[in-house]
């Protein structure tokens, strides 16, 4: 069943299938092993954030992986409760399990993506800190090429697949959620858009509790 699910999953990022087409398990297997793969991909992601952090000078230090984990298991935690809520508003909560498995496989997957382009610029980024400061006070120093060379060019191409990522994820929730909901394209937009703001808002609390 994970092959299968692992087929459909890229089909689906292709926008060639939807959740209707992701395996169904009635073991709950499968879920398990969905949540698992979110939970890990989250919890790398809040690895390289806090790692972020600390270079930015925002975190004093490098929180445990347990935290991360934590962190990991709210952000799951959070978009299952959602996507619960949302179908059973529209009386949907049959295509719960199909869902939010697709989702979770999906949404990690591009996740997961992520996680090479950002930590190749994390030793870049207080470079990155100070350039800004620079040209901030002097645009001029942009026409500089001495000043701009601090920056590798490559570093540009990492820092524009990280937003093509985030839009790409999004796109799918999007797309995910109309077909389970059966709304329009505006409908599916929408409800893509909580489920982010809700994710986020658990995600906000529990890094103040945990950090």
């Amino acid at each position: 069943m994970l092959p299968q699910a692992f087929w459909t999953s890229l089909r689906i990022l292709l926008f060639r299938a939807g959740p209707e087409d992701f395996p169904y398990d009635a073991s709950k297997r499968l879920s398990v092993a969905c949540i698992a793969f979110g939970v890990l991909v989250n919890a790398a992601l809040a690895v390289v954030a806090a790692e972020m952090g600390v270079l930015v000078k925002a975190l004093t230090e490098t929180p445990p992986f347990w935290a991360d984990l934590v962190l990991g298991a709210v952000s799951v935690a959070a978009m299952g409760l959602f996507t619960r809520v949302a179908l059973r508003a529209r009386q949907l909560e049959s295509r719960f399990q199909q869902t939010f498995n697709a989702l979770l496989v999906t949404s990690s997957t591009l996740g997961l993506l992520m996680v090479l382009p950002i930590r190749q610029l994390l030793p870049f980024l207080p470079v990155a800190q100070e350039l800004s400061k620079k040209l901030t006070a002097n645009p001029d120093l942009v026409n500089n090429p001495s000043v701009m060379s601090a920056l590798p060019g490559w570093t540009l191409l990492f820092s524009l697949m990280i937003p093509a990522l985030l839009g790409w994820q999004f796109a799918v929730s999007a797309f995910i959620y109309r077909r389970a909901a059966n709304t329009k394209a505006g409908g599916g937009i929408f409800i893509a858009l909580l489920c982010v703001l809700t994710v986020l808002s658990f995600k906000d609390i529990f890094s103040l509790l945990l950090y």
